[in-house]
C-alpha cells in the first residue's frame, strides 16, 4: 500500500466534521417587533432589549412571546418555530441561532420582517469521532482509493508478461512481486487470500 500522507488524512477528518455539524438541527423561538409605521427600528430594538433584560431576570420567555411578538403565526405557541438545519430562517437570524447554548437567548437582530429576540430551545446533532478514534480507518480508506490505480496496471502488465512467459517466476521478479502458491480454488473464488478477489478470479 502507499504511504501514508498525514495531511491527506487530516482533511479527510475534517471533511467528516464538516458534515457532521452541517448536521445539526436547531428548534427556535422569537419574539418579533415589526418596524415601519408602528415604530422605528431604533424603538424596536431597544423594546426587545427590556425585554430580554427581563428574560435574564428569570422571565418566561414564551409567556413574553405571547405578550409582545408580533408574528401572529408563533406568539400562541410561546414563540417556537420548529426546526432548522441552518436554512429555515433568514441568514442574520440563522448566524445568531448557531452561536447560542440551548435556553440562551440573542441580542436584538433584525432581519426583513422586523426585529427578534430568539432563543435556542433545543439542539440535536451527532457527537463525532476524535481523530485518534478515526484515523485508522481514514488511512485505511485512504491507502486503498490510492492502491486501486497502481492494481489495474499491476494487473494488465501481469496478464501481458505471463501470457508468453516461459514461468511465473520470472514474471515475479520483472514485477517484483513474491511468488506464492495458491490453494485449490473454483470458479467462485477462495475464501481468503488473493482469490477470494473475484477481480482476478475473472482475469
Amino acid at each position: 500500500f502507499p504511504e501514508v500522507d498525514e495531511a491527506e488524512i487530516k482533511a479527510a477528518y475534517a471533511a467528516e466534521i464538516a458534515k457532521v455539524e452541517a448536521s445539526t438541527k436547531r428548534r427556535a423561538a422569537h419574539i418579533l417587533l415589526e418596524t415601519g409605521d408602528k415604530r422605528s427600528a431604533e424603538e424596536a430594538r431597544a423594546q426587545l432589549e427590556a425585554l430580554r433584560q427581563r428574560i435574564a431576570a428569570g422571565e418566561d420567555f414564551a409567556a413574553l412571546a405571547g405578550e409582545y411578538s408580533e408574528d401572529l403565526g408563533s406568539k400562541a405557541a410561546g414563540g417556537d418555530l420548529g426546526y432548522s438545519s441552518g436554512d429555515a430562517f433568514p441568514e442574520a437570524f440563522e448566524a445568531a441561532l448557531a452561536t447560542l447554548q440551548p435556553g440562551e437567548v440573542s441580542a436584538p437582530v433584525a432581519t426583513e420582517a422586523g426585529w427578534h429576540l430568539i432563543q435556542l430551545t433545543e439542539q440535536e446533532s451527532s457527537t463525532p469521532a476524535t481523530y485518534e478514534a478515526r484515523r485508522d480507518a481514514i488511512a485505511r480508506q485512504w491507502q486503498q482509493s490510492k492502491a486501486e490505480p497502481q492494481y489495474a496496471v499491476k494487473l494488465e502488465a501481469l496478464k501481458d508478461l505471463s501470457f508468453n512467459a516461459p514461468d511465473l517466476q520470472s514474471v515475479a521478479q520483472e514485477l517484483g512481486l513474491a511468488l506464492h502458491e495458491s490453494p485449490p480454488f473454483d470458479r467462485d473464488g477462495a475464501d481468503a487470500g488473493p482469490f477470494a478477489d473475484q477481480r482476478l478470479v475473472a482475469e
